[in-house]
């Protein structure tokens, strides 16, 4: 039985969903590193330009 898994077409199967596998869980890699990159440019868009801006922000509670 072990040879069967071994050798022939039945590990040539196994081999591709290996790497179907492997393809997939990149892509999930890649889906939660580009969300997490899009909060980051939206924190980015909305941060104070400069000091006093950021104190104001501060002062009226918006932060």
């Amino acid at each position: 039985m072990g040879w069967l898994l071994t050798h022939g077409p039945a590990r040539k199967a196994r081999r591709a969903g290996e790497r179907a596998g492997r393809a997939a869980e990149g892509l999930d890699n890649r889906e939660r590193n580009d969300a997490i990159h899009r909060q980051m440019l939206d924190a980015a868009a909305r941060r104070p330009p400069d000091c006093d801006a950021l104190a104001d922000r501060l002062r009226d509670g918006r932060f």
